[in-house]
This record gives structure tokens, C-alpha cells and sequence, in this order.
């Protein structure tokens, strides 16, 4: 697996990819704790430092255009996986809640568990657990920070 970092309008962010596919991005305070989270994941792959690599995909995933053709690698439980996919079908700039989540895959008592999925989210923007947020408006939860989650959200409004 080849990783990098790059500047991102939110920060640092880790970008993996593997046969030049995106599996991983993540926004990074610490860079050590960032590749151990890759490594927790991807135990068994070789990991090499190469941000030119990666910066394709950084510049492809932080572009305004809400049409991307990102190849990408997902890997979770199928039930994250289908979070997931619900997730990356929330149009740029919209938001939907834990709850509508939840039954759009079907369960809609697996409220919790959508938040736990989102929790889990290896790709960071390409699926977009940034547009999840509580039933009330609120944010809910977001791993990189609630600060952060607003940005990507406010990030989002402005015109393509």
C-alpha cells in the first residue's frame, strides 16, 4: 500500500491506496497515530511512504466537483459497507440523519449501529459520513472532531 499526506481545506490528511485504489483517508493531527490506524487495518500489506503517489487523489477529492469517478476499496462488515454505500448516495451539500440512514438500508431500528458504521469510515469524503447528523440538527458525533465536520459541511455550500 502506498500512503501520503497531503494539506486538505480541513487539515492534514492521510491518503492510502492500493493497486491505485483509495482505501484509506483520514484526517491527521498526529502522523504516527495515523499509520498505526492503517496498519491496525492492513496488517498483512507492505506500507510505503510515496506522496506523489497519492496527490492525484487528494487533488481529485478535495475539488469542488460533485462528480469524482474515484476507484476506491471498501473494506468493513457488510453491514458497514452498506451504510456506507447509502452514505456516498447523500447529494454534495445535503444532509440526512443517523435515522434516515438507518432505513434506507432497511433497519430502521439500527440507529445506533449507523453511527457506529459512520464511526468506522475508512474513507473519509469519498464517503461522507460528514453529512450524517442527528434527527434534531445537531451534528451527532464525528471522529476528526464536530469543529471539523461543520467546516466540510460549510465547505459544501459554496457554489460549484
Amino acid at each position: 500500500m502506498q500512503y501520503g499526506n497531503h494539506p486538505s481545506p480541513f487539515g492534514k490528511c492521510l491518503i492510502g491506496i492500493i493497486d491505485n485504489k483509495l482505501c484509506k483517508l483520514s484526517f491527521i493531527d498526529h502522523e504516527r497515530q495515523a499509520v498505526g490506524e492503517l496498519r491496525k487495518t492492513w496488517p498483512k500489506v507492505e506500507l510505503i511512504r510515496d506522496d506523489k503517489a497519492t496527490k492525484p487523489f487528494a487533488v481529485k477529492i478535495f475539488s469542488r466537483s460533485t462528480k469524482k469517478n474515484i476507484p476506491f476499496v471498501m473494506q468493513g462488515t457488510d453491514f458497514q459497507r452498506k451504510v456506507w454505500l447509502a452514505m456516498m448516495k447523500i447529494p454534495f451539500g445535503k444532509t440526512k440523519s443517523y435515522k434516515e440512514v438507518a432505513r434506507a438500508i432497511g433497519s430502521p431500528n439500527a440507529v445506533r449501529a449507523v453511527g457506529s458504521a459512520c464511526g468506522k469510515n475508512p474513507i473519509g469524503m469519498l464517503i461522507p459520513c460528514h453529512r450524517v447528523i442527528a434527527s434534531d440538527g445537531s451534528l451527532g458525533g464525528f471522529g476528526w472532531g464536530l469543529k471539523r465536520k461543520q467546516e466540510m459541511l460549510d465547505w459544501e455550500q459554496y457554489p460549484q
